[in-house]
Parts: C-alpha cells; structure tokens; sequence
C-alpha cells in the first residue's frame, strides 16, 4: 500500500490534538489567538462552555479546522509553531510533536 500525500496523512485527529494538547489547555485563548480564532469567537466558546479549559480548547480547535487555509493549515506543523509562540513557549512539547507528527526527523 502507498504511502499517503503528506497533505493528508499530516493531518491531525481532533483526538490526537486533545491528547497532545492537554498540558496546554489552560492556555486555550492564547492557542485560540494563535490560529486566528477570532475574539468575538473566543468569547462566545468561553459564555458557552464557563470556561472549562478542555472543553474550550476542543471548541477552538474545531473552529480552526473548519475555517484551516493556505495562511492557517490544520497541520502539525502550524500546532508546532503556536506551542513555540512567545506567548505559549512549550518548546518541549513543541519538539515532542514535531518529532512524532512531522517529517523533521532530528
């Protein structure tokens, strides 16, 4: 069997975002930012799920991959990118992903 184009086969689960991004969750308005969730959209995820950090993530998270483009791709990579922001800086998990999710190999 052939492998699958890497547009495709990089593309992650929502299980396997919420399972690598639990450590991460508290910080679900700055990941929101960092995948241009817009505010307006961020407030409305926060009203509606009383702040409840996973369940807000898991809202973000499904906002971006329906509204993923050329500028913002729901990709690995783009996650590794938001966890080495400055205003997230979790260089650890960032290589953790990247090392089992991407094709950089170290």
């Amino acid at each position: 069997s052939l492998p699958l184009p890497p547009s495709e086969s990089d593309s992650p689960t929502m299980d396997q975002l919420m399972t690598e991004l639990v450590e991460v969750s508290a910080s679900w308005e700055l990941v929101g930012t960092q995948l241009l969730v817009p505010d307006w959209k961020l407030g409305i995820i926060k009203r509606e799920n009383r702040d409840q950090c996973k369940e807000c993530l898991m809202k973000v998270l499904e906002y971006w991959r329906q509204h993923a483009g050329t500028k913002n791709p729901f990709s690995w990579e783009k996650i590794v990118n938001v966890l080495q922001s400055q205003s997230i800086g979790n260089i650890g998990l960032a290589e953790d992903i990247e090392q089992k999710y991407t094709s950089v190999k170290k």
